[in-house]
């Protein structure tokens, strides 16, 4: 279940460099990734935690390709070299965005795990 959420992430972030649509960033960086991590976590237990890895560097090498399919444009005299300055950075905010909700994630699979093995 995991992988699916993984890979509907990353189509997602796809997707939103060509569509544009509000929701799919959304989905992409906050969704997708914790319910990957709670997937894995919930099922795996303390192993399901690669998937915090696995997320931060498939998103981030997601969203290099992303920023060369359309990259930021800023308009002004120094739009040139703060759009390629964002273009640049667009991996490290993904990054830093998709580690911390994988992390809240994953907390939340191994609570979850916690308490259903707590209930039985």
């Amino acid at each position: 279940m995991e992988v699916v959420f993984v890979v509907l992430g990353l189509l997602c972030l796809l997707l939103n460099a060509i569509v544009e649509v509000k929701g799919l960033l959304f989905l992409a960086l906050v969704l997708f990734p914790a319910a990957s991590c709670w997937a894995s976590c919930h099922s795996s237990g303390l192993k399901g935690l690669r998937y915090v890895l696995v997320n931060t560097v498939l998103y981030s090498f997601a969203s290099l390709l992303v920023s060369m399919i359309s990259p930021v444009e800023v308009g002004g005299s120094w739009g040139f070299l703060v759009g390629a300055v964002l273009t640049l950075l667009m991996p490290i905010i993904v990054a830093i965005t998709v580690l911390i909700t994988s992390l809240i994630g994953g907390i939340a699979g191994l609570v979850a795990r916690w308490l259903s093995a707590r209930r039985e």
